[in-house]
């Protein structure tokens, strides 16, 4: 086999790998054929069950939330379905910023400014330690649009929906993530302005329903 041969099929088996790994897939090939006349090479047996592995990884389905975001790029934008997506976003915003409006001016002074309580209990303090953990674990949105971005690709997008738009789908996963950001920034400061632990916990849980009026919303419209 002569050197040309060697190129060829080395060309044919590695196209597509990294960079890194061809670095080192190169200087393997290269002692193999000095060595042993390149007999160790893979076969094209090999790469064609490579080929087929990636295949397989490519049709694996794309799971979508069970929420009305996901109504934003599946359904055509004049539809009844997305205006009623955009009814439930309305609603769960306006509620949030209401809350922190209230929050940020009811009880604010220049001295001040976020209405924070001094000398509160210590049973108070622990209360907040622990909802700030709590709503770390209940906040669902950032991590929820964070894996959607990472895991679903143009690509991967395109092959299973060839009809939809992939930015709207980027656009109702950044919408995810800053309803996930307005609540937690709700939650922070409710925390601080605290002076009872049923107040903390009865306010963690109201901002958390209104977190989740998207997946009520489509549960309702199923």
């Amino acid at each position: 086999m002569t050197t040309s041969d060697e190129s060829v099929k080395l060309r044919s088996i590695y196209v597509g790998d990294s960079p890194d790994n061809l670095l080192h897939t190169a200087a393997a090939v290269i002692g193999d054929v000095e060595t042993n006349g390149g007999n160790n090479l893979p076969s094209h047996d090999d790469n064609k069950d490579v080929k087929e592995d990636l295949d397989e990884s490519a049709d694996e389905p794309i799971t979508l939330p069970e929420s009305t975001h996901t109504l934003f790029f599946t359904q055509p934008i004049c539809s009844l379905s997305v205006g009623y997506a955009v009814g439930i976003v309305i609603l769960s915003s306006l509620c949030l910023f209401m809350a922190l409006f209230d929050n940020l001016y009811s009880d604010s002074s220049p001295d001040n400014p976020l209405a924070i309580p001094e000398g509160v209990g210590r049973a108070v303090r622990g209360a907040q330690y622990l909802a700030i953990f709590i709503t770390l674990i209940m906040e669902e949105e950032i991590p929820t649009g964070i894996v959607l971005l990472r895991t679903i690709s143009y690509d991967s997008f395109h092959a299973k929906f060839p009809n939809r738009s992939y930015k709207k789908f980027v656009a109702a996963a950044l919408l995810r993530i800053f309803l996930g950001y307005a609540f937690l920034v709700n939650v922070y400061i409710i925390l601080a302005q605290a002076t009872g632990v049923l107040e903390i916990f009865y306010d963690v849980l109201a901002l958390q329903f209104i977190q989740q009026l998207d997946d009520i919303g489509f549960n309702i419209a199923v």
